[in-house]
């Protein structure tokens, strides 16, 4: 796989009036790739930004192509690319395109020194887990020393993060995320007629998902214990003796009596939420496809978006009576757009706020009890158009989000 960065800073041609020369030396710079070094799986751009026009990059894939059939090529060179590369962030879930995190281990994307922190290996293993459980990769990257080598550190955890999965390996490698999407209690991953569920924080008691549609035939722990099994048409209750938990990813695996991978994904944030599919409304709407409907569908692959240029807007949801609810789940990354936020609940003619907020990314918040009928979203502040995967509220004693 060859990485390759089209901007060029030193070339004299670039981003000046004779850029279309430094598209031909760029386009002669990948032919050679192409050309010099046998059969190329995969190229992975970084334009930084840049636009299709920039690179000219129908005629560079149309070329890449028919001198290396069958090459997978990343989605940034302008176009969307044959996978999806998020930065420094987890990939949301999708098993219908692949896609691949680039995420640093240290704090930046070359060697920083000796005193700048580095993640542990629980955070290191988390990322590769909740990456698999997503249906996606992980590129996790180490800048070298000055002197060539790895940073002893970061090279300890590659090793130790080796050592775990010569261990548990069968649950990430060759696997499909889902059929649970990802949530604070960790992941689940699947292959042939086995479920993995990787839980990564078991919170306050036993593991409560929905129902999985299939019957469980066995059950056993690669992680060490026994876990006891409860399936009822709505919901899946995994217990397990505290002792027994792994401190890193305490992994279930889940014999089933059919298929594990034509299993439909099982959305948790719709799992038990008020809103889901109530009377929504917004301040505007960018589209049909892009409406407020599409913020409470249950859904993470669909999103509502604002009206287009705009900075701020707002999300409402009636709820058709009085509710009561402590916990909220809102989705926005990984465009991570919003700069402050309201929740809020209508009394009377009144909004009344009882949250406010700055970054949103994924919010999963906790807070006093309110009983209302309405509620709203309201972003005040954005760096471009609002959009939001989904919004959820829960009554006090739900779990599994």
């Amino acid at each position: 796989v060859w990485y390759y960065s089209q901007p060029d800073w030193h070339h004299p041609d670039y981003r000046t009036e004779r850029h279309a020369q430094y598209i031909e030396y760029l386009h002669g710079q990948v032919r050679e790739l192409c050309t010099r070094y046998g059969k190329i799986d995969g190229m992975w751009f970084d334009g930084l930004g840049g636009s299709a026009t920039d690179w000219d990059t129908p005629r560079l894939f149309k070329m890449i192509h028919e001198l290396q059939p069958g090459i997978l090529i990343n989605n940034r060179a302008g176009v969307r690319g044959d996978f999806y590369t998020p930065e420094q962030t987890i990939g949301r879930f999708q098993i219908d395109r692949p896609w691949e995190s680039c995420i640093t281990m240290s704090t930046g994307w070359s060697w920083r020194g000796a005193d700048q922190p580095v993640k542990s290996l629980k955070e290191c293993l988390h990322l590769l887990i909740r990456c698999a459980g997503g249906g996606g990769n992980l590129a996790l990257d180490t800048g070298p020393m000055p002197d060539g080598q790895i940073d002893p550190r970061q090279a300890a955890n590659y090793r130790a993060m080796g050592d775990w999965l010569s261990k548990y390996g069968e649950s990430i490698y060759k696997t499909t995320g889902g059929p649970y999407t990802p949530g604070p209690w960790g992941v689940a991953t699947r292959r042939g007629s086995k479920v993995y569920l990787h839980v990564l924080d078991w919170g306050e008691g036993d593991l409560s998902l929905p129902a999985l549609g299939r019957e469980i035939a066995g059950c056993s722990v690669l992680t060490g214990g026994t876990a006891q099994v409860r399936q009822t048409a709505d919901e899946l209750s995994i217990s397990l003796p505290v002792a027994q938990r792994d401190e890193i990813d305490t992994i279930i695996a889940l014999d089933l009596d059919g298929s594990a991978e034509d299993i439909p994904p099982i959305s948790l944030i719709a799992h038990g939420s008020l809103t889901l599919r109530k009377g929504v409304a917004a301040s505007a709407n960018w589209s049909d496809e892009y409406c407020a409907e599409m913020a409470f569908d249950g859904d993470e692959n669909t999103r509502w978006g604002a009206e287009p240029g705009s900075t701020s807007g707002w999300l409402q949801v009636d709820m058709g009576e009085a509710k009561t609810f402590d916990r909220i789940v809102v989705l926005e990354s990984p465009w991570n757009r919003t700069q402050k936020f309201e929740l809020q609940y209508r009394d009377g003619n009144t909004w009344k706020t009882f949250h406010e907020g700055t970054a949103m990314g994924d919010l999963r918040l906790q807070f006093k009890p309110v009983t209302a009928r309405f509620f709203r979203l309201n972003i005040l502040e954005a760096t471009d158009v609002p959009t939001i995967w989904e919004v959820h509220l829960y009554p006090p004693g739900s779990a599994g989000k």
